[in-house]
């Protein structure tokens, strides 16, 4: 069971430390679903951005007033964290990390056919974890306001690298939450998983949310390891992000993958164009960031 809903509550984007919230957002289009309407999913490759995007990946109409809050729109003209220091900015920019370093997707299955808008929170039940070398597969049991969830949902994580070990283990419970649709070509789509006493297991985010995925972390935008890149829409800055979990700080760059305490953080990518984008299929600025508990 899954509730079809206009999302007219606030949608929070997230670029940084803080959540903005917009009104009135009315998003087009279908759900975040994969092809076929056999699951639903989100995510992103390194591999896939810019002028060889797909529509697995961000590109939009080039107008973007549609009353929902853009990534550009939220970040301004903020270019790192105030009292920083570019560590280019005296010398050679180190260079960014090489396309397709980090890749992260999550998907529902079996999904939903075509719905506008699917937002689901279940209270679900871990039936099986199954480890690969491409990632993780969750078996669930789930209910949706008291009732079961028919067929039985898995969570499919699809990762590179790899998801080396994850905090969830069979008979746990878990909350699962996730809201996804279509802005035009651009998906919007975040998951939250978490234990019975809110501990944040998984969480992603694909350009914005009306709920805040990464509950209980912070995160700022700090000066990135490089400078933009032309990559034939304009110039792409790549961005770094810092964030705290559990009171342990540390940073990962657009493209990257980093562990930060007890979890692993994937960036497939975080983007601006640094003068908007010159492609009218291809927004200003979006952003993909997913983590998971690795450890208790």
């Amino acid at each position: 069971m899954h509730r079809q809903v206009s999302l007219k509550s606030d949608v929070w984007s997230i670029f940084g430390l803080f959540l903005v919230a917009c009104t009135a957002c009315d998003p087009n289009g279908g759900a975040g679903s994969t092809s076929e309407g056999d699951g639903m999913s989100s995510g992103s490759s390194a591999a896939d951005e810019h002028a060889t995007m797909s529509a697995s990946t961000p590109p939009t109409t080039g107008d973007t007033s549609t009353g929902s809050m853009t990534a550009d729109e939220v970040t301004g003209s903020t270019s790192g964290a105030e009292g920083s220091t570019s560590e280019g900015s005296t010398g050679e920019q180190p260079t960014c990390p090489p396309m397709a370093q980090s890749e992260f997707q999550y998907q529902i299955d079996p999904g939903f056919t075509n719905p506008d808008v699917v937002d689901i929170d279940w209270e679900c039940e871990v039936l099986n974890k199954i480890m690969l070398p491409t990632g993780a597969t969750l078996m669930l049991e789930c209910t949706d306001a008291g009732v079961p969830v028919d067929p039985a949902p898995r969570l499919v994580l699809t990762t590179s690298p790899a998801v080396p070990s994850l905090a969830i283990e069979v008979a746990d419970p878990i909350r699962v939450q996730y809201v996804g649709y279509y802005d035009g070509w651009s998906p919007h789509n975040s998951l939250r998983v978490e234990a019975a006493d809110q501990t944040l297991l998984i969480a992603g985010l694909s350009n914005s949310s009306s709920f805040n995925p990464f509950e209980g972390a912070t995160m700022e935008l700090i000066d990135p390891l490089c400078g933009p890149e032309s990559d034939g829409c304009g110039l792409a800055q790549h961005k770094r992000v810092q964030l705290m979990l559990d009171d342990i700080i540390g940073d990962v760059q657009s493209r990257d993958y980093a562990e930060i305490g007890a979890y692993g953080v994937w960036a497939p990518s975080i983007v601006t164009y640094v003068d908007g984008s010159h492609c009218a299929d291809v927004q200003s600025s979006w952003i993909f960031l997913d983590l998971v508990r690795l450890t208790p």
